[in-house]
């Protein structure tokens, strides 16, 4: 089953091996997102989150929500996502990663209608 949770102070278990395994594919972007978040300067704020997807218990990918602020309404931007290569789809077959749309969505997600 996919859990996303919000992470606050703490980084979860498997955090830093995924920031290895994203640094020794050549993604710069996940030890940005870990230095950003460890000083605060990234999704501390009113409106953004840190979240981490953890699937049969384990961490599988992390990823932040940020304010859009070049946006004439109120919108959140998709900031540094990384998802580890066992739980990538591939062949177009494993939809259980795919976010579903419930009421607590609601409050990180929100297209500029406001719908």
């Amino acid at each position: 089953m996919l859990q996303i949770v919000r992470l606050f102070d703490e980084p979860p278990d498997g955090f830093d091996d995924l920031i290895a395994e994203a640094s020794g594919e050549g993604v710069r972007n996940m030890a940005l997102l870990a230095e950003d978040w460890r000083n605060g300067a990234r999704f501390q704020d009113d409106g953004e989150a840190l979240l981490a997807a953890f699937l049969a218990g384990e961490l599988a990918g992390i990823g932040g929500l940020s304010v859009e602020p070049d946006s004439s309404e109120p919108a959140r931007r998709l900031r540094r996502f990384y998802v580890r290569t066992p739980r990538r789809r591939t062949d177009g077959s494993d939809r259980r990663a795919r976010p579903k749309r419930s009421d607590d969505s609601r409050q990180w997600l929100r297209n500029p209608s406001g719908t």
